[in-house]
């Protein structure tokens, strides 16, 4: 695949924060795939990259899912 040559301001990063078991994951994957799963599989800390093309420009999303085993405010 071809490096995308993709301007700063079209780059978006979302961290997905929560308590274990909540389904951070599950949304993460629908929102990505259009799939849910129905089984729990425990998260240590997945990376994911998706380019949308919305009006003729390309827009880049960075979404980090973690585990929610770490204790947050």
């Amino acid at each position: 695949m071809a490096k995308l040559s993709i301007p700063a301001k079209n780059c978006y990063r979302m961290v997905i924060l929560g308590s274990s078991k909540v389904g951070k994951t599950a949304i993460v994957s629908r929102f990505l795939t259009g799939r849910f799963e129905e089984q729990y599989t425990p998260t240590i800390e997945d990376f994911h990259r998706k380019f949308y093309s919305i009006r003729g420009e390309v827009y880049q999303l960075d979404i980090l899912d973690t585990s929610g085993n770490h204790p947050f405010p």
